[in-house]
């Protein structure tokens, strides 16, 4: 339900009019977003051997933090001025 969710309002924000619209959607993108996350890790320990269970849940966990890391890093870089505030 979640992927469904996700990809009828990511072509309701692609095709938005008004602000409005978009930000409604983006905040149906957003939550139907964080549901399919916290569902992944249940997804692979359900199909996943019991003897690599552990290690593949806390592998996406490892994943997730490393990719928003370096994505508020990077965003907060090039906001700030980029190479010119160096």
């Amino acid at each position: 339900m979640s992927g469904t969710l996700n990809v009828i309002a990511g072509a309701f924000v692609a095709g938005s009019t008004n602000m409005r619209e978009l930000i409604f959607f983006r905040f149906a993108l957003g939550a139907s977003t964080i549901i399919i996350l916290g569902a992944i890790p249940l997804y692979m320990n359900e199909l996943a051997p019991s003897r690599m269970r552990g290690d593949l849940v806390e592998l996406h966990a490892v994943f997730l933090h490393t990719w928003l890391r370096h994505s508020l890093f990077w965003m907060s870089f090039w906001t700030s001025g980029g190479l010119k505030a160096w």
